[in-house]
C-alpha cells in the first residue's frame, strides 16, 4: 500500500468466515479481546464505521485468516 490508499473492512467477508467457523459475534469479540459493543456496532446493516487496521488485525487473529481475507477488493 502507499501514502493515501486506505482499506474498507469487508462485512460480508467477516460474515462467511464466521459462519464457516460457526463463530458467533460473541465468540470473535472475545477473542478478539474487544469491548461488548465494538464489533457488533461494525457489523451492524446500517453502520458505516471503519474499524482500525489494528482492530481489523485483531478480528482477523481471532477468525484465523490473513488481514487482506476482511477487506473489499
Amino acid at each position: 500500500m502507499k501514502d493515501g490508499d486506505y482499506m474498507i473492512f469487508s462485512k460480508e467477508k467477516a460474515r462467511l468466515i464466521m459462519a464457516n467457523k460457526c463463530m458467533s459475534m460473541a465468540d470473535v469479540t472475545r477473542k478478539a479481546e474487544l469491548a461488548n459493543t465494538t464489533l457488533y456496532k461494525i457489523m451492524a446493516d446500517h453502520s458505516s464505521i471503519q474499524p482500525s487496521l489494528k482492530t481489523i488485525g485483531r478480528i482477523a487473529k481471532a477468525l484465523g485468516v490473513p488481514v487482506q481475507e476482511l477487506i473489499s477488493e
